[in-house]
């Protein structure tokens, strides 16, 4: 048991260890890149907060639940109601934060040092951070169906194999592109997202693409 506990908070704080990485990154990179990863990071994660994990913590117990009494239909159901959800409120979320980002980051920030060419630099990290906000909400949500399970495991080896992929994507971009940090970030939690969908429907079966896929497309044409 106490095995299993430590290899579950491993997979908790991923995004956290992210950031920490970037910050470490990006002390390689130009003055005041930091600052901009930090405040970037900061306004991404308030629709993440504010939405995405209210539904990722309503989840575990309602599927639990169904786990426990080997109602498969049931427990499927919820978490396709709480993954279309995330996507009708993260996608649109994600779209304001890449189209306004810069006018709510001279808005909040752009006073005394930080310039208007920090508040440029912040926006352009924020650009690529919201491109992964979906990712990171439904990744949430999929690794509560296998803590549902009591299966600890599986959402940690996906997070020890999107952590490799996530230094691999520092090195080739942090020095190729402006918001390489951020953008490698955005694509290893899709990447984390990707692997523990797969997974999950050869475990469960089916997961009702058809519904989630209606539900993505409705979202994207209103964001």
């Amino acid at each position: 048991m106490y095995k299993e506990n430590c290899i579950a908070y491993v997979g908790l704080p991923v995004n956290q260890i992210n950031a920490c990485v970037d910050n470490i990154c990006a002390s390689f990179l130009a003055r005041g890149y930091i600052t901009a990863l930090y405040y970037s990071n900061r306004l991404m994660q308030l629709p993440l907060a504010v939405f995405g994990l209210v539904f990722a913590t309503v989840s575990l117990p309602m599927m639990s639940k169904a786990y426990a009494q080997k109602d498969m239909a049931t427990l499927k159901n919820s978490l396709g109601y709480s993954v279309r959800f995330t996507i009708f409120i993260s996608f649109p979320a994600a779209t304001d934060l890449a189209v306004i980002g810069l006018p709510t980051v001279k808005l909040l920030f752009e006073r005394g040092k930080f310039n208007s060419l920090a508040s440029l630099t912040t926006n352009n990290a924020l650009f690529y951070y919201s491109l992964g906000l979906p990712a990171y909400a439904l990744t949430r949500i999929f690794a509560n169906a296998f803590y549902a399970f009591q299966d600890t495991k599986t959402p940690a080896k996906m997070v020890m194999m999107t952590m490799i992929l996530h230094v691999i994507l520092y090195n080739l971009l942090m020095r190729l592109m402006d918001g390489g940090l951020a953008f490698a970030t955005a694509a290893a939690s899709c990447f984390n997202f990707i692997l523990l969908a797969a997974y999950l429907k050869k475990r469960i079966g089916k997961l009702g693409l058809k519904q989630i896929s209606f539900s993505y497309l409705k979202a994207l044409f209103a964001s």
